[in-house]
């Protein structure tokens, strides 16, 4: 029995929307950690405050590591997408003209000609 695909362009956009959605929320937070961070780091003087600056520093670039692999994921999901439903495109695109012989063919590049035209005379 053959596999259903349950993917579809939907189900790809909302995982998508959500990533960004992760990645502009933590943007926000780190954002929020380092004006909290500078605010401590002018008052707090000494080996506690070196040591918090420090820790700041990791946490900082634990933060900012994160958001660089949520958009690494998004650019994944998004090239993942037009490959995948590109392909369908052009594999629904070669059963039509097998079914229906070049007709098909024909029958697009007929419109697109004509669409060209008409936009051409319109421009005119």
């Amino acid at each position: 029995m053959a596999e259903n695909i349950k993917l579809n362009k939907q189900a790809f956009d909302n995982a998508i929307l959500k990533l960004i959605s992760y990645k502009n929320n933590l943007t926000t937070t780190k954002d929020n950690f380092n004006k909290v961070n500078v605010n401590l780091k002018e008052k707090w003087l000494g080996d506690g405050g070196t040591a918090f600056i420090l820790s700041a520093n990791v946490l900082e670039a634990r933060f900012l590591k994160m958001i660089q692999e949520l958009q690494e994921e998004i650019n994944d999901l998004v090239s993942a997408k037009v490959s995948m439903f590109g392909l369908d495109s052009d594999l629904a695109n070669c059963i039509a003209e097998a079914i229906l012989g070049s007709v098909a063919g024909a029958v697009t590049t007929a419109s697109t000609v004509a669409t060209h035209m008409k936009n051409e005379l319109n421009s005119k």
